[in-house]
């Protein structure tokens, strides 16, 4: 659950069960990460001393990352508000239980979260969010933009309201309504991992700007792809499941599109290569 850190070098990581024991006196200090004791993963955290420690923090405001590891005990979040200033919030901690201090955040770029408990979510109205990635959790709705989201078997999503976008990944999200993509403006990217029954790609045609489609892991066999010919706007699709007969039946009745397998590539009945999908990406 790797998630990007461009101030990893000056990232302090915090024993949660004995937090007291890192140096939060030194500079310069960029970030803090919360992370289970090495010798007992099953300590519970210290959420007094934890406390205590960020206090000591002499310059909270440069403190521009926050991250919880998967594996920590934390139930609860510590006063995180003193670091106004964050840019990258990462709360991959299982067991955390209110995480609503997302929204005091008015420069975050970067935002990851696991297990979230609640069916809503919202952020700063003033930050300009880059990436939002969500684990699992009863979100149920995306109320709130980012350039890309990475939205990862959450079960009880349900819908897109209306946002913006460019990229958005979905992956064994099986419960969401498709049309609602329709509701993301400047949507350019559109991948699908892990689908349950496609029956069609008719989402597309409430789509006004997508140009690249991805679907993998999904079966696509008994799918209604008449749309990718209707589809105004769309450039290039890669069907992952898709054997070279049906893919070469969908590129007939699609003729302007690129279509690949990642094995063999077609526009039409001129056969491509492969390279050529990704080169005009």
């Amino acid at each position: 659950m790797f998630q990007s850190n461009p101030y990893f070098d000056t990232t302090i990581k915090v024993d949660e069960a004995a937090p007291l024991v890192a140096n939060v006196t030194i500079e310069p200090i960029d970030g803090l990460s919360i992370e289970p004791n090495a010798f007992n993963h099953k300590a519970k955290a210290n959420h007094d001393d934890l406390e205590d420690l960020f206090s000591r923090i002499p310059n909270p405001e440069k403190i521009k990352v926050f991250e919880v590891s998967y594996n920590a005990n934390l139930t609860t979040l510590p006063n995180i508000e003193r670091f106004y200033n964050l840019e990258y919030l990462y709360i991959a901690g299982r067991q955390i239980k209110d995480i609503t201090v997302v929204e005091k955040f008015p420069k975050l770029k970067s935002l990851f979260i696991v297990n979230h408990k609640k069916n809503q979510l919202h952020v700063n109205d003033n930050c300009k969010l880059e990436n939002f990635r969500a684990i699992r959790g009863r979100l149920e709705t995306i109320t709130f933009g980012a350039d890309y989201f990475e939205l990862q078997s959450c079960s009880k999503l349900t819908n897109f309201e209306k946002i913006e976008a460019t990229n958005v990944q979905l992956e064994d999200c099986h419960s969401l309504d498709l049309n609602t993509l329709e509701n993301v403006s400047g949507l350019e990217k559109i991948e699908i991992l892990g689908r349950k029954n496609l029956a069609s790609l008719n989402f597309l045609l409430g789509c006004s700007s997508v140009k690249n489609l991805v679907v993998t892991a999904t079966d696509v066999r008994k799918t209604d792809t008449r749309a990718l010919d209707k589809s105004k706007t769309l450039e290039r699709c890669f069907l992952g499941q898709c054997n070279k007969k049906l893919l070469i039946e969908i590129a007939s009745q699609a003729p302007r599109l690129i279509l690949t397998n990642g094995d063999f590539a077609y526009r039409g009945e001129e056969v491509l290569k492969v390279s050529d999908y990704y080169d005009e990406v």
